[in-house]
């Protein structure tokens, strides 16, 4: 199976969508996007293997961003999945990241072209708390903590609008003007788009990034928008911990929550798996 076009329709090409869980009645849908690298050191079609194992959740297509990845050694994709709840994902990624199937067949390397994009469903947002989530993720004083949690700084794959007024909301509820590079894309007109993060193909890395979203998306529709910081986010996360064990974990390793085990937590978010298989770069 080659790799897909850009424009393929994930919905249109793998069906279903909006995949949950019995468990879940207060569903937040997301789908994600991973820019990887598959290693053509095997034989055979590395694409059309890999595929059989997320078989039902997504599909790989090209993208432009990481299109000067090609070489005689590796070929650059994009992984895209369906909409599913939080739950839905982890059970997914559990059977798949833990394996180490997949990671015969795709790397990323640690550059920060490749990125990790997560859409969530804009239907679950009024608009004042579509304003209130970018706020929440353009803030000055908020900045320090996204850029630590992205992993990557800004650049001409995602921008910080320090200068967004919710204001602006009423004359252009796409937000137009910062264009689809913004850290937070509200350019879409069925889904928003969480662009930071750079991409690990890594389970804890993932599962922490799916949770991110679940969390900041539940977080600013009841939270006040004078109280959209990060301190007040990591305790809604400390609140509602057990649907977030691998955020709260990342906040734990990196000091945000005070833990007495910081190295135990910080030693989950390593990156000695997601290098490139010896060879390869």
């Amino acid at each position: 199976m080659a790799i897909r076009t850009y424009d393929a329709d994930v919905l249109r090409h793998v069906g279903k969508g909006f995949l949950k869980t019995p468990q879940d009645t207060n569903p937040v849908f997301t789908g994600f996007e991973l820019e990887c690298l598959f290693t053509n050191a095997h034989t055979g079609n590395p694409v059309s293997a890999a595929e059989t194992l997320i078989k039902d959740y997504g599909f790989f297509k090209h993208d432009g961003s990481i299109n000067i990845a090609q070489s005689p050694i590796h070929t650059g994709a994009e992984l895209v999945t369906l909409p599913c709840t939080l739950r839905y994902h982890k059970e997914v990624i559990a059977r798949i990241f833990t394996s180490t199937a997949l990671y015969r067949y795709i790397f990323n390397t640690l550059s920060d072209k490749c990125g990790m994009h997560i859409h969530i469903s804009r239907d679950i947002f009024s608009l004042f708390q579509l304003g209130k989530f970018l706020i929440f993720m353009n803030s000055p004083k908020n900045k320090p903590d996204i850029l630590h949690l992205a992993g990557r700084n800004e650049g001409s794959y995602w921008k910080l609008n320090p200068s967004f007024d919710i204001a602006s909301l009423i004359d252009d509820p796409f937000q137009h003007g910062p264009g689809k590079y913004a850290a937070l894309n509200a350019s879409k007109h069925t889904t928003i788009e969480i662009r930071i993060f750079k991409a690990w193909v890594k389970r804890d890395f993932i599962l922490r990034n799916l949770e991110f979203a679940d969390a900041a998306a539940r977080f600013v529709r009841e939270t006040p928008a004078k109280l959209l910081d990060f301190e007040t986010f990591i305790s809604f996360v400390r609140k509602h911990g057990s649907s977030y064990p691998y955020l709260k974990m990342w906040f734990k390793a990196t000091g945000n929550i005070k833990s007495k085990v910081q190295e135990k937590h910080l030693k989950v978010f390593n990156t000695k798996d997601v290098l490139p298989p010896k060879g390869v770069t």
